[in-house]
């Protein structure tokens, strides 16, 4: 099956998370919401807005979710531009994938602006033909409306698209929509998986 644009989202080229959890935990602190690392573990791959909503009901808070976005981005932008790396064997597969003329999209539920300081740090922002963000959607994964966007946008058809995600629920979304998928475990086994796929 031809591939004409791959879909990758944030946590599949990245991990940005201990860095925005160092913002988050400071600004809940203050707010007397105290999570375990339990909690934290078990919120990690949801959206902001999932996360506020338990946070919100577990501490009986009223945390509003634009508001708190900015507070983290400022606690969390530096820590990102210093230490954020993309994971081994990414720039290579996005070389390779832009050398067959292939559409590189980016869909994740985060703020545009910190999609672009991510891949910006990282230096891989001219990879990417678009990128499909939080303020395009109106329902969160699985609901498949994120992926829906981003193979119109491609112009391709969704067996066309291959989609890249470590959520299982979200990859099998994009199958029922009848895309190709690869649930990402680490980069090396993305590598070869995406490299075969490629040939």
């Amino acid at each position: 099956m031809i591939t004409k644009t791959i879909i990758f989202s944030t946590r599949t080229i990245c991990d940005p998370t201990p860095f925005i959890w160092q913002g988050h935990k400071q600004i809940l602190k203050k707010l007397g919401a105290n999570l375990t690392k339990e909690e934290i573990k078990k919120m990690k791959g949801q959206s902001l807005q999932e996360q506020l909503k338990k946070i919100n009901k577990k501490f009986n808070l009223n945390i509003v979710y634009e508001d708190f976005s900015k507070q983290t981005k400022e606690l969390s932008k530096d820590l990102i531009k210093n230490n954020l790396k993309a994971f081994p064997h990414i720039e290579e597969l996005l070389k390779n994938a832009r050398a067959k003329s292939i559409k590189i999209f980016l869909a994740s539920q985060n703020l545009k602006s910190n999609l672009e300081l991510y891949l910006e740090t990282m230096s891989l922002q001219n990879y990417f033909d678009e990128i499909i963000s939080i303020e395009d959607i109106t329902d969160f994964k699985p609901n498949p409306e994120i992926l829906e966007i981003a193979y119109k946008k491609s112009n391709n058809k969704p067996e066309e698209c291959v989609f890249i995600d470590k959520r299982k629920d979200s990859i099998e979304t994009a199958k029922k929509i009848g895309m190709q998928t690869i649930l990402f475990e680490n980069s090396k086994q993305l590598n070869d998986e995406l490299t075969e796929l490629l040939k």
